[in-house]
């Protein structure tokens, strides 16, 4: 129990479909609906909601830039040696079980879902992006030549989208997985921090605060590749067929990617 009173956990069968069970944290749970649902009114009274965000933003890259250049530099090299050291033989499985998918299956499955709609949208975005930044007498590259802004650009877009990015991923799922796939665990982010902060704190509040930050940055992780995907989808129907970009275009399409996302989810990989 959270607080000696509330309920860590509460599971059972769904009561519309008796093939389905549940297991949720009651406090995770209505946390991350009055947060991430304050937000969206938020969003949607407030005018200045963008530029808000936006100052936000700019605020937090001047500050903290280096935190997160230094962030992804440590966890790509963590993932380096994760490859070439003794654990990266480890099988995120039963030990007596053959891989489910191959490699190449396994591989394709992570690169779509991860980094898919945000490589498709920002591959050619980003580098032309920091080219246009570039010419503003204010830009660390502005005294270099064009082909050497254009090195720059495609690097500085290679470092947000190539292995330090997916390093990112490792460093948060890995854990995960191997507690699952391997111990048996529930899929929560807070059962990773047993070993380092005791079972009696990984299943308090601190436990609680983990799962509701790993809920929260979830939701509004695929909420942003949602968005990218319903612009990239959008343009190309104006494009092509010239179909009008507007709020109903915007609203059908991702009730028709939610669709398709909910049948994946319920139906299975195999199926």
């Amino acid at each position: 129990q959270v607080c000696g009173c509330i309920p860590h956990h509460v599971s059972g069968k769904c009561p519309l479909c008796s093939c389905m069970s549940y297991y949720i944290n009651p406090v995770v749970m209505t946390l991350a609906i009055i947060i991430i649902w304050g937000f969206v009114i938020w969003c949607a009274t407030d005018e200045l909601a963008n530029e808000r965000m936006t100052e936000t933003q700019a605020w937090v890259v001047k500050y903290f830039g280096w935190f997160y250049v230094s962030a992804l530099v440590i966890f790509g090299s963590f993932a380096i040696y994760l490859c070439f050291s003794k654990f990266g033989d480890i099988k995120l499985g039963p030990a007596d079980e053959p891989p489910k998918y191959s490699m190449m299956t396994w591989f394709s499955m992570l690169f779509s879902a991860g980094i898919g709609t945000g490589l498709y949208f920002f591959g050619v975005a980003e580098p032309v992006y920091h080219l246009a930044a570039m010419q503003s007498g204010s830009s660390r590259w502005y005294h270099l030549t064009n082909n050497q802004q254009a090195t720059e650009a495609l690097n500085i877009t290679w470092f947000h989208w190539g292995f330090t990015a997916s390093a990112a991923y490792v460093v948060a799922a890995l854990p995960l997985a191997y507690h699952h796939h391997v111990h048996g665990d529930p899929l929560r982010e807070s059962t990773c921090f047993i070993v380092l902060i005791g079972e009696k704190y990984a299943e308090g509040i601190i436990g609680c605060l983990i799962d509701l930050t790993s809920v929260i940055g979830t939701m509004f992780g695929v909420a942003t590749s949602l968005g990218i995907g319903v612009l990239s989808i959008s343009a190309a129907l104006n494009y092509v067929f010239e179909v009008e970009q507007t709020l109903t275009l915007y609203m059908i399409i991702i009730w028709v990617i939610t669709v398709f996302a909910t049948i994946s989810v319920l139906t299975g990989l195999d199926k």
